[in-house]
């Protein structure tokens, strides 16, 4: 989770002071960004269809809302591979 999610629904918060890694106190720096990590979730055709099937109100696609999270976390979980690069960034740009 992002260190500038502060209301934990995966997303930036706006009004959030932006928290990098690459240097300072703890690893967290706002002085010069030195790497992002980046990730990627690709989804199978399969769990694409499943995806469009919950999307459209359709029963049966064996997946609900539950404790594990919901239908579609579910099925991003199950079809899903997760791709994660770190990439460095010059200290002087070109």
């Amino acid at each position: 989770m992002p260190l500038n999610d502060l209301d934990g629904d995966g997303m930036i918060d706006a009004a959030s002071v932006l928290y990098y890694g690459g240097g300072g106190e703890g690893g967290v720096s706002l002085k010069n960004l030195l790497y992002a990590d980046i990730q990627l979730t690709v989804v199978s055709d399969e769990g694409l269809e499943i995806l469009q099937a919950l999307s459209d109100g359709r029963v049966g696609t064996g997946y609900e809302d539950s404790a594990d999270g919901t239908a579609e976390e579910q099925v991003v979980a199950k079809h899903g591979e997760v791709f994660a690069r770190r990439v460095h960034f010059l200290a002087q740009p070109l």
